[in-house]
């Protein structure tokens, strides 16, 4: 017997799921951000929460607008030719989403190596390490 996806999750139920998640994603993100700013003094873990949280905070908030669309109907024409299928959505749209995906998941990646990078030099050159992590 042959597993099919599709009895399990119909196609149909794929888009309002995402919205779901990408919600939750959003709020969450919403939620570290004004943490950060309220209750975490300046330091090098605020630093790399606040670089990583808006660039995926801007991801969510068009990915939730597209799949809005999707879902709704309203603004169909800003996103779409026409249905709400891959292959209809605007060149623009695609290339935005697209952007932004690689964009956070880059920034992931760089700001988790700069971090390593800063707490090595904190370990093992201290006095350097004060003179580059200063309040600008």
């Amino acid at each position: 017997m042959r597993f099919n996806l599709t009895t399990l999750l119909p196609p149909e139920a794929i888009t309002p799921l995402n919205f779901g998640l990408i919600s939750t994603y959003t709020l969450s993100n919403f939620v570290t951000i004004w943490m950060s700013f309220s209750w975490v003094k300046p330091s090098l873990c605020r630093t790399y929460v606040l670089n990583y949280s808006i660039t995926s905070t801007i991801h969510a908030i068009f990915t939730g607008a597209v799949d809005f669309t999707v879902i709704t109907g309203l603004g169909r024409g800003i996103f779409f030719y026409g249905t709400e299928f891959f292959e209809t959505k605007r060149n623009w749209a695609s290339f935005v989403q697209a952007i932004l995906l690689h964009y956070t998941s880059n920034g992931y990646r760089v700001f988790a190596t700069l971090m390593v990078v800063l707490y090595y030099i904190s370990y093992a050159h201290p006095m350097t390490y004060s003179r580059l992590m200063t309040k600008r």
